[in-house]
């Protein structure tokens, strides 16, 4: 299944460092970017969980606590220490031994469309979109229980239904400028 991905990344390896997926939520970005992590012996961050480990909160009680847009400007802080840090490392590392460490990282549903992110993600990495049929995201969130997104909360599968829809419409134009669109069957 993601085999097409692995060879797009090897293909692209000697350009790139970071490796950015992109894609709705529920999309399965995380899920991809742990397998192709382990298979290519990269570096994995979720950025939704690296926000999560540096403010001791859920992004779910940031939401709650500060509102989305202080979210979003988190999210594109800590976005941008990762890149950063990333060149910082990689300069230090190259002078050394000529030897870059690489890093896939999912963003969260939202990172390409907010705060000039996607300009970021596009300028100093490699950025692929992780393509999912809406019914299978709406399927997925419905059922996920344990890890209920904060735009999900509290509401029916029909308000899901249309939430996703209307997200998708907007999300899309930024989506459509990855490097690369992988599409789930």
């Amino acid at each position: 299944m993601i085999e097409i991905l692995l060879e797009k990344i090897i293909q692209e390896s000697p350009q790139h460092n970071l490796f950015f997926l992109w894609g709705m939520p529920c999309s399965g970005k995380s899920t991809i970017g742990k397998q192709l992590a382990t298979q290519l012996d990269y570096v994995f961050i979720d950025l939704d969980e690296h926000i999560i480990s540096k403010e001791q909160k859920t992004i779910a009680q940031i939401f709650q606590d500060e509102g989305e847009a202080f979210f979003r400007m988190m999210e594109t802080h800590y976005l941008n220490g990762i890149i950063i840090e990333n060149a910082k490392e990689n300069a230090k590392e190259n002078a050394k031994e000529n030897i870059n460490k690489k890093i896939i990282i999912a963003t969260g549903g939202g990172t390409p469309c907010y705060n000039e992110n996607r300009f970021e993600m596009l300028l100093n990495g490699f950025c692929i979109f992780l393509e999912t049929d809406l019914d299978i995201l709406i399927s997925r969130i419905e059922n996920d229980k344990k890890n209920i997104r904060p735009l999900f909360i509290n509401k029916t599968n029909q308000e899901i239904k249309e939430l996703i829809s209307n997200l998708y419409k907007k999300r899309i134009l930024y989506y459509e400028k990855a490097h690369f669109t992988y599409i789930f069957a």
